[in-house]
């Protein structure tokens, strides 16, 4: 079993080996500990340094900053497979009933009031900019943490639903500079904007569900990390 001292010492060499991040550091310290009580099973008369040093070349010169772009890798999937998961959800019972609720409230304007395609494209331009502010909003709550933590990094920068509505706003562009064709005021472009922008929703929310789920979950893991409210 090896003393807090030498846990330590094994962190200080993953932090100069460039592993800034709190929750990956604490997985290496793990890992080479691991390694170091094997070198010492087997070679009882190896002092820890020595242990150390080998265990940290079996990582290699390369290793620690190859296993952090790695795990930042695989976290990214990793969330975005649970966004889409999620938003996949929403197309099973009773979750449809919703959708389709939501899918009418938006291509309602349009037939109500009459809407023209550059208009209505405009107004769905509109409900863009308020889904991002509110996404914005909800993510107020993810309080900075002490120390760097990947997972947390990586939800900060995954706006996913920012790129996507960076997206629909150049395919609005396209749409309303082409209002002098005839197929953007039929009734069918109508309902593939409602379609885009009942999604783009659905997807934000996905989003923001999946980010705090995350979030929770690495303030229960690492909760001294984070200060409180």
């Amino acid at each position: 079993m090896l003393t807090q001292e030498q846990i330590q010492e094994i962190e200080n060499l993953c932090f100069s080996e460039g592993v800034y991040f709190y929750d990956v550091r604490m997985e290496m310290v793990d890992h080479i500990s691991q390694a170091i009580e094997d070198i010492l099973k087997q070679q009882a008369k190896m002092s820890f340094e020595e242990a150390l040093k080998t265990a940290s070349q079996e990582v290699g010169v390369y290793g620690f900053k190859y296993i952090v772009e790695e795990k930042e890798k695989e976290i990214r999937q990793a969330v975005r497979q649970r966004q889409f998961k999620l938003f996949r959800t929403f197309f099973t019972w009773p979750k449809i009933a919703g959708c389709l609720l939501l899918f009418v409230l938006v291509i309602i304007p349009y037939y109500y009031f009459e809407l023209s395609a550059k208009t209505y494209v405009n107004i769905s331009r509109l409900t863009m900019c308020i889904i991002l502010l509110f996404w914005l909003f909800l993510r107020m709550p993810f309080k900075k943490a002490a120390k760097k933590l990947l997972t947390v990094k990586v939800i900060n920068e995954g706006v996913l639903s920012a790129q996507w509505l960076l997206g629909v706003f150049g395919l609005g562009s396209l749409f309303t500079n082409n209002t002098e064709e005839g197929w953007t005021n039929a009734g069918w472009f109508a309902v593939l904007v409602s379609v885009i922008t009942a999604s783009i929703i659905l997807l934000s929310l996905a989003e923001i569900m999946v980010h705090r789920a995350i979030y929770k979950s690495s303030r229960r893991n690492y909760p001294t990390v984070f200060t409180k409210y």
